[in-house]
C-alpha cells in the first residue's frame, strides 16, 4: 500500500524549497533538513544536542561570510490586519525554542515566511524574512474589542512587514546578502 503526502506538508515542502533556492542564488552556503529525506514527511526532526538541552532543528542550515544561522520556513497564505499594518505571526512557544537555540549555538535564526501568489507559481511568492529577536508586538489570542479568546495559543509573537526584509533572486551578475 503506497503511502500518499499530505497536502499541508507538500505546501510546506514547497516553501523550504523555494527559501533554499532564493539563498543559493545570493551565494549562501545553506543545507534544508528536509533534503536529506527528498522533501518527504520523517516521524521526527533532527535535534540539535546543546548544553542547554536539546532541540529540533530549523529548517535551513546556512553559512555566509563564514558566519553560521538558521532558517526556520513558515508558510503563511494570509496575513493579519492589526491597527493598518499586515502582520505575520508564530507560536510564542516556537518562538521562545528558538530563541533558546540561537542563545545555546551562537548562531542567529531568522524566520522565513512564505507567502503564495495566485499564480500557484513558487517564483512568484513572497517570502518575508525577519530575525527572530525582531518581532512588533505579542498577541495573547484575545479579541480586544470583545475579550472573547480567538485562539488556542497561549500567545502569538507577531511580526510587522512594514519591517520585513524581502528574500529575492538577485538580477544577473548581483550578488547581495540580507545578513
Amino acid at each position: 500500500m503506497s503511502k500518499t503526502i499530505n497536502p499541508k506538508n507538500i505546501k510546506f515542502f514547497e516553501a523550504e524549497k523555494e527559501t533554499l533556492k532564493r539563498l543559493q542564488g545570493l551565494k549562501i552556503n545553506c543545507f534544508c533538513i528536509s533534503e536529506s529525506n527528498d522533501f518527504k514527511p520523517t516521524k521526527k526532526a533532527p535535534l540539535i544536542h546543546t548544553a542547554g538541552g536539546s532541540y529540533s532543528c530549523p529548517d535551513i542550515i546556512a553559512y555566509q561570510n563564514n558566519k553560521p544561522f538558521f532558517v526556520e520556513v513558515k508558510y503563511r497564505d494570509k496575513t493579519i490586519i492589526y491597527n493598518g499594518a499586515e502582520e505575520l505571526a508564530i507560536n510564542k512557544s516556537n518562538y521562545l525554542k528558538y530563541l533558546e537555540i540561537e542563545k545555546q549555538t551562537g548562531a542567529p535564526v531568522w524566520l522565513a515566511f512564505y507567502h503564495p501568489n495566485q499564480s500557484g507559481n513558487p517564483s512568484d511568492a513572497i517570502i518575508y524574512i525577519f530575525l527572530i529577536n525582531e518581532y512588533s508586538r505579542e498577541w495573547d489570542g484575545v479579541n480586544s474589542k470583545t475579550g472573547q479568546k480567538i485562539t488556542n495559543t497561549t500567545a502569538s509573537i507577531m511580526y510587522d512587514l512594514r519591517t520585513a526584509k524581502r528574500l529575492i533572486l538577485p538580477l544577473k551578475n548581483v550578488i547581495k546578502t540580507f545578513i
